[in-house]
């Protein structure tokens, strides 16, 4: 939903970007991402939203794909 994507976007700056003081080893201060090991570093805001860019244009990609195949596969089937 639209009223969703600004606290999607919040939780991505407080789970990805913004480091947490209370996650402090020696000089290193890590994200809760990082912690959890989902990450090795610190993302930035252009880190998610390519991304997300590149999710959408893969999945845009597998949807093509697979409508083809669905009027392909029948056909080939049909034909032996």
């Amino acid at each position: 939903m639209l009223t969703e994507a600004p606290l999607e976007l919040l939780k991505c700056y407080y789970n990805f970007v913004r480091p947490h003081m209370v996650l402090k080893f020696g000089r290193e201060v890590r994200t809760p991402a990082m912690q959890a090991g989902f990450v090795g570093r610190k993302l930035t805001f252009r880190d998610i939203f390519t991304a997300v860019a590149e999710f959408l244009r893969l999945t845009a990609l597998v949807i093509r794909v697979g409508c083809w195949c669905q009027g392909f596969i029948p056909r080939l089937a049909a034909a032996r």
